[in-house]
């Protein structure tokens, strides 16, 4: 009887601990570190090779306090009449110690291999 109930405690903690460590298939939104330099242009290639040839007005949002970043494209010339003039989304993500940029208008994402950042929530 005793070591049934042995077992049944160590199953049930064994089950406790594997339902509370952290699933890392899940992405987490993320930051750039502080004067990164060369991570913030790596980040901004990136997103420039991902708006096709769009022509960039601003990228709204710091890499380095915000994990959104929206790219506002330049107003269409007189020759672009049937441009779609809308911003696009990025999110910063970061998945198993690697980072990404999420394109959230078309649901695609970009590994970016050379890009050092850090998740922007703390796991508890």
């Amino acid at each position: 009887m005793r070591s049934c109930v042995r077992i049944l405690v160590h199953s049930l903690v064994l089950l406790l601990l594997l339902a509370c460590r952290p699933d890392s298939g899940e992405s987490s939104p993320a930051l750039l570190l502080p004067k990164d330099y060369g991570s913030y242009d790596i980040l901004h290639n990136a997103i420039f090779d991902s708006v096709g040839g769009m022509r960039v007005e601003s990228i709204d949002g710091d890499p380095t306090t915000t994990s959104t970043l929206v790219v506002s494209p330049s107003e269409p010339t007189q020759y672009e009449m049937n441009s779609i003039f809308r911003p696009v989304v990025f999110e910063l993500r970061v998945k198993d110690g690697n980072c990404y940029i999420i394109n959230m208008n078309e649901q695609f994402e970009v590994e970016l291999p050379d890009l050092e950042c850090k998740p922007a929530y703390a796991r508890k």
